[in-house]
């Protein structure tokens, strides 16, 4: 064995058996082949070799480049010959130094053959001319290894059609890979539809959903705080185009946490009525019979949720962000990035008191913008949602923002071929829902009672509720009234405070929004528990 990879080595020259050689505990004929390989490989990602110590049983080789640079690979010489060490520490071929510039140069077979990273790299659907190849180059670049372009366009070329063969073989499947998970999951929800012209030609795919079960469980929990955004995104796959389209909620510690998905054709209204029906259907209903909805109304999205979701079931509210930049494109005003916050403001305000407040304000500086606000507010006020017969919360959440957090976060999973991207998902949700629910226990075990975001925010507002002046008004045996109001300026807000924190009631609804008692009524509190009544 070690004289194969000896000669490996010295005629071929092959990066491959250079590292086979350098592996812990390897044998070498001697010491030259050890430097040999060594070489090759530090030539191969454009750094430098020394030889740090050699002598008649003993070889140090390290980088040339820094004394921090951890790359080093030892060998000693024994009755048995010569041998790698075997000590983890003893071996490193990684290079941390910045490479000298020098590139060498490999023909396509060598570069696919020598390189992981030229091996496992995916061409996406690049939206510049020439991306995938300039980005191939660029990656090789950084590994010290020269790339053409029209080598670099062949080498793309030959992925793109052995990914289009892999993904269509991929489609070909589904249909079976669906009724697996389904069977695996059977309170799980999985649709596929296809398109079929005879009985004996292939399925053409139409779209797909899938509604995992343990998204469900989690839905219909009571301590769930009901708001999901929707969104579609394109998938990773240049050669056969599809849309995803994303439901994705927060859990009580302001995780993502995916609920449903679906893959189709192109984002159209009819593709958005299909998934809104589905989700309408199998979702269970919240506890308290609605729940919040945020998109950014875009290509359909708008008129599918109001032909399909009812206002009772589901309030459906615009993404701000997405309504602001509307507002910026569409006034001839431009407004100034340290006043952006007021706009948001408006969005924030919980009574109708705050909201004309901060929309005066606005109108001062931006007369027009404030105009398009006041038209829009239905569409997007928290205060609107709260004084709904029913209240619906939206805990702070203003923007479709989480749904494209999560598109980012799957982007890896939409470059697969289909039924690896469904499975691949599945296990990702899956595990992120088992490993919330021990941490809710380990959480339940210690005495906590809010998971460790609420815990932030109340020791937040409990350190705002000491600055605040508080009035009593009325004292009764089980209920304290008073006048709250922050030092000698701001509003002075009336507060009743039982026996129940949670039963109390502040003009300012910060409750019916979060979900926790406001810094007004733990003032209260506070102001109670040192008076010792």
């Amino acid at each position: 064995m070690a004289a194969s990879c000896s000669e490996a080595v010295n005629e071929h020259t092959t990066l491959s058996a250079a590292l086979k050689l350098l592996t812990p505990g390897a044998e070498a004929e001697d010491f030259d082949h050890v430097v040999s390989a060594a070489r090759l490989v530090c030539n191969t990602s454009s750094r430098s070799l020394k030889v740090a110590q050699r002598n008649q049983t003993r070889l140090s080789l390290k980088c040339s480049a820094t004394k921090d640079c951890p790359f080093v690979v030892n060998a000693s010489r024994t009755e048995d010959g010569v041998h790698v060490s075997k000590r983890a520490a003893s071996v490193n071929l990684t290079h941390t130094c910045k490479a000298d510039g020098r590139q060498r140069n490999y023909n396509s077979r060598e570069l696919l053959r020598d390189f992981a990273v030229a091996r496992d790299f995916i061409p996406s659907r690049a939206r510049a001319s020439g991306g995938n190849t300039k980005q191939f180059q660029a990656m090789m670049a950084a590994k010290g290894v020269g790339v053409g372009t029209h080598q670099a366009h062949n080498i793309i070329t030959g992925k793109k059609r052995d990914t289009t063969a892999y993904q269509i073989g991929s489609y070909r499947i589904l249909e079976s890979v669906i009724e697996q998970l389904q069977k695996t999951d059977p309170s799980g929800v999985y649709v596929v539809e296809t398109d079929r012209d005879e009985a004996e030609t292939p399925a053409q795919f139409r779209r797909l959903f899938i509604l995992p079960s343990c998204s469900r469980q989690f839905w219909s929990q009571e301590g769930t705080r009901h708001v999901a955004a929707i969104d579609g995104t394109h998938a990773g796959c240049p050669s056969i185009p599809t849309i995803w389209l994303l439901m994705v909620a927060k859990d009580a510690n302001n995780q993502l946490a995916l609920l449903a998905w679906a893959v189709v054709q192109s984002e159209t209204k009819d593709s958005w009525e299909w998934f809104l029906n589905l989700v309408r259907s199998y979702l269970p209903t919240p506890p308290n019979g609605t729940a919040a909805l945020i998109s950014d109304g875009d290509k359909g999205l708008l008129s599918a949720v109001q032909s399909c979701l009812s206002e009772e079931e589901w309030s459906h509210t615009r993404c701000f962000l997405h309504l602001f930049n509307n507002i910026k494109e569409a006034t001839s005003e431009r407004i100034k990035k340290k006043d952006e916050g007021d706009f948001f403001n408006v969005a924030r305000a919980r009574t109708t008191k705050q909201f004309d407040r901060a929309l005066d304000k606005v109108a001062s500086k931006y007369p027009h913008a404030a105009a398009a606000l006041q038209k829009n507010s239905a569409a997007f006020s928290t205060a609107a949602q709260l004084q709904r017969s029913v209240p619906v919360p939206r805990y702070g959440d203003m923007t479709s923002n989480l749904a494209e957090q999560f598109n980012s976060k799957i982007r890896a999973h939409r470059t697969l071929p289909i039924a690896d991207a469904i499975k691949g998902m599945l296990q990702d949700t899956a595990r992120q829902f088992v490993l919330n629910k021990k941490k809710a226990e380990g959480w339940e075990k210690e005495g906590m009672a809010l998971t460790p975001h609420g815990q932030e925010l109340f020791k937040r507002l409990l350190s705002f509720a000491k600055s605040y002046r508080v009035t009593v008004t009325q004292v009764e045996p089980d209920v304290v009234r008073a006048d709250v109001q922050r030092g000698n300026v701001g509003a002075v807000y009336d507060v009743t405070v039982r026996a129940n924190a949670h039963s109390s009631s502040c003009p300012c609804l910060y409750q019916g929004e979060m979900g926790m008692s406001c810094v007004h009524t733990l003032a209260v509190v506070l102001h109670v528990i040192k008076h010792g009544n």
